[in-house]
């Protein structure tokens, strides 16, 4: 047997994965299976499954063995987190995404994500992820390998590897991790784990270390925080969009207040909010500032431990093709915005200040298509135009 290679990966210092269950060095025991020398785990994918799930993971294991290679990988694929609204997919639902190479939307649909299929296949457009973006330039360093725990889908590290950083992800359901290889190509290493458990591997250079839109759902907030801090090995340390309990967000998870996250923050954190980090990666110039944010009872708060002396360059080259936003199209008075749900429009309309309807009615297609290489770069940074895999 010989130590697992990290096939895809970019990322040369985590140093092997380690065992959830004792911590020893897991290597290849044959096609598509990871041992710790006591345990086999799944590795389908190039993705190695390691959650605490003895009968899930000695079944994926048996089909593996059997070489019923699809059998394994939809056991994977039912597998979901604790805060899933819907029951796993029917096997006749996993047959139809393999068999006939479903898109982007459809393979979330019938995965059963339920609200998140929006949530995913709309997530490039969302404040919250502009915001997230502005957090990495003000953190993210492009020389050290960057690992994003609760990576969903990938849409952060297929940006991140657009504009050359080496990553790694960290999820606990796998069918994101698999939709984060198929309709993302993400290029680094993909793993699934929890958070909260045992370290991964044992880092042997600083990191930066990203977490968006998640850091609220965990429960063992303190464990977590020290669990990405030793990912992170010195390095620095991004937790953004963390929901506070200074209101009621309507959705799962177990916020805190934010003197309770400034008090889990190492002493030299900087506190940011959302509006201002939108705002940045709207119109951030190299020499823009961005405030930090001031204590009280925001709702919103991201922060980062350990931040750089200054920040970075944006992230603003593409994936791929730009194409106009699914979410718009074009009227007689030019675009108009479609929300593809009333909750997202609920939830995000007030806080997209560059889907102004005005603006948004002087833009028609052709306009789109003429502009030149500055003004489509404006066009992406608004969302208007996007680079991501179609739906």
């Amino acid at each position: 047997m010989t130590k697992i290679d990290q096939k895809k990966a970019e990322i040369s210092n985590l140093n092997g994965l380690l065992s959830p269950l004792n911590q020893e060095l897991l290597q290849h025991a044959g096609a598509n299976l990871l041992t710790d020398g006591e345990q086999e785990f799944p590795y389908l994918e190039n993705i190695p499954y390691l959650r605490d799930k003895p009968a899930l993971r000695e079944k994926a294991v048996a089909y593996i063995k059997d070489g019923k290679i699809k059998e394994g990988l939809k056991v994977l694929l039912k597998d979901q987190d604790d805060f899933a609204p819907i029951p796993p997919p029917e096997n006749a639902a996993l047959d139809q995404i393999l068999d006939e190479n479903t898109g982007f939307l459809e393979t979330m649909q019938l995965l059963n994500y339920g609200p998140v299929t929006e949530y995913f296949a709309h997530r490039a457009t969302a404040p919250t992820f502009l915001s997230g973006l502005a957090l990495l330039q003000l953190g993210a360093k492009k020389k050290q390998p960057l690992i994003e725990v609760a990576c969903g889908a990938g849409h952060f590290l297929r940006s991140l590897e657009a504009n050359g950083f080496s990553v790694a992800g960290i999820d606990l359901v796998f069918s994101k991790l698999w939709l984060a290889r198929k309709f993302m190509n993400i290029r680094g290493a993909l793993i699934c784990a929890d958070s909260m458990a045992k370290p991964l591997f044992t880092p042997k250079k600083p990191n930066t270390v990203f977490c968006h839109d998640a850091f609220y759902f965990f429960k063992n907030k303190d464990k977590v925080i020290e669990n990405l801090r030793q990912l992170a090995f010195g390095g620095s340390v991004l937790v953004g969009h963390v929901h506070t309990n200074a209101i009621d967000h309507g959705v799962s998870g177990y916020p805190i207040s934010e003197a309770e996250y400034r008090e889990m923050a190492t002493e030299n954190a900087a506190f940011f909010g959302d509006s201002g980090l939108v705002d940045f990666w709207l119109n951030s110039e190299e020499k823009q500032v961005i405030q930090p944010l001031i204590s009280g009872k925001n709702p919103v708060v991201s922060w980062i431990e350990n931040p750089p002396e200054k920040a970075g360059k944006p992230l603003d080259q593409y994936a791929a093709d730009l194409h106009l936003n699914p979410i718009l199209s074009e009227t007689e008075k030019g675009l108009q915005v479609n929300w593809p749900t009333p909750g997202y429009k609920e939830e995000y309309e007030t806080e997209m200040p560059y889907f102004d309807p005005k603006k948004l009615e002087q833009i028609d297609l052709n306009r789109l298509k003429t502009a030149a290489k500055a003004q489509k770069l404006t066009y992406f940074k608004q969302r208007i135009l996007l680079d991501t895999p179609a739906l």
